[in-house]
């Protein structure tokens, strides 16, 4: 693993430089994490655990080259905020799974934020979560082969067996913000660029099968922001970002309530309060107006309210159960990962990678449960990693530096290859 800072030679006056091409190095560490991103879209739980076992012993691995940035110091408060809800918790048995799942996807993120430190590392995590999914759509189909495969959103809803119908859609969504991030960061060659635009469609036949209208809309939103890129090539990511933060504020006060519920009675699979969801926000709402700080412990809406469900959104199941600080520790850690520590890209590269995943997201944390997603919290690391540069192998004693200002329209040498 190159640490980043790099002497290529050591310093001698008498030697020549040594121009022999560099020795391969084995990506152990990218790999094992391309192993776990693939594991976590068709298997979350199996991911939660051992996969977040193996990405802590990724990070102790790296030992003193391991670097803890400003996201990561938010999310470990984050997760300590978590531990300390235990003490205040209404149900002190899902406040504690929900610590460790919470423990789990720390250890996800910081694997994959000091491990990925080149453009061929994102790249490898990123092609791991694409065959992971691209493996999630061979079960969809290998598990529902009595089923007619037609290309429309209907009543009828396909899965795989173990996971969740909306968490697999989620998944293959996300999978789309991968592909976006390895077009635009990594500057594929022919082969895999069409292996990436073979990949699309099939994602996108399995999150419509999924019936999930979520991932639907994400994947319509994520067409028209590389769209709206193309024609305005100017837009920035504030865009969605502001959108996406009116509609997380209309949801989490109730504004938004009589168009959701006039929306859900136009779809196919009306159930007259948006499947449960509002039904629920109410006594979301309540909780964190009664609990406004410290919410009423990790997790605790599916145990407090009559109906026995999570809130599906995540700004209302955040507040609810680690209050408003918990809320803010965690949008904390999404806008430092994605905006803060992204400045050193080239601004159009960077808002519309950062974009699509804000867009693609935006249905899914307003409709869904992706708080302690393993899938939702590896790519938020991985995007959180575009400003990484493959190491040039420059004059004898050249330095290379992680991040420093040069700018993408200078990527280095097997960049523009």
């Amino acid at each position: 693993m190159t640490p980043p800072y790099r002497t290529l030679a050591k310093p001698s006056s008498a030697r020549v430089a040594d121009t022999r091409p560099p020795r391969p190095r084995l990506e152990w560490r990218a790999l094992a994490l391309a192993f776990v991103a693939a594991w976590s879209t068709f298997n979350p739980d199996t991911a939660l655990r051992y996969g977040a076992v193996l990405c802590g012993l990724i990070f102790l691995s790296l030992g003193h080259r391991a670097r803890i940035r400003r996201a990561d110091v938010l999310a470990l408060a984050l997760t300590l905020w978590t531990a300390l809800s235990l003490t205040w918790a209404l149900d002190p048995d899902v406040a504690l799974l929900t610590l460790k799942n919470q423990l789990a996807v720390l250890a996800i993120f910081l694997a994959v934020r000091s491990a990925v430190t080149t453009s061929r590392q994102l790249a490898i995590v990123a092609l791991g979560y694409l065959a992971g999914c691209t493996y999630t759509l061979y079960l969809l189909v290998e598990q529902n082969r009595q089923t007619l495969f037609v290309p429309e959103l209907g009543a009828g809803r396909l899965g795989i067996q173990g996971v969740n119908f909306n968490y697999m859609a989620y998944a293959l969504t996300t999978g789309l913000v991968l592909l976006v991030a390895i077009w635009q960061i990594h500057r594929p060659g022919p082969g895999l660029r069409s292996l990436l635009v073979l990949i699309a469609p099939v994602l996108c036949f399995g999150l419509v099968k999924s019936g999930s209208r979520g991932a639907v809309i994400g994947a319509a939103l994520i067409a028209l922001w590389i769209v709206a890129k193309r024609i305005w090539p100017g837009l920035g990511a504030a865009v969605p970002i502001a959108a996406l933060s009116i509609a997380a504020l209309a949801t989490f006060t109730g504004w938004a309530d009589g168009a959701l519920l006039v929306l859900d009675h136009s779809s196919t699979r009306s159930t007259g309060d948006l499947a449960g969801r509002l039904s629920t926000w109410p006594y979301a709402r309540e909780y964190v107006a009664a609990h406004p700080l410290e919410g009423i412990g990790g997790g605790g809406l599916r145990a407090a309210n009559p109906y026995g469900i999570g809130a599906h959104n995540v700004p209302l199941e955040v507040a609810s159960g680690l209050g408003i600080v918990g809320l803010a520790l965690l949008t904390a850690v999404v806008y430092s990962a994605l905006v803060t520590e992204t400045r050193s890209v080239d601004p159009r590269a960077r808002s519309l990678v950062v974009g699509a995943l804000i867009v693609v997201s935006g249905p899914i944390i307003l409709s869904g449960h992706w708080e302690l997603s393993p899938s939702g919290w590896l790519a938020l690391a991985l995007i959180s990693r575009i400003a990484v540069l493959e190491p040039e192998h420059g004059p004898v004693g050249a330095q290379v530096t992680e991040g420093r200002s040069r700018p993408w329209g200078g990527r280095s040498e097997e960049m523009r290859r």
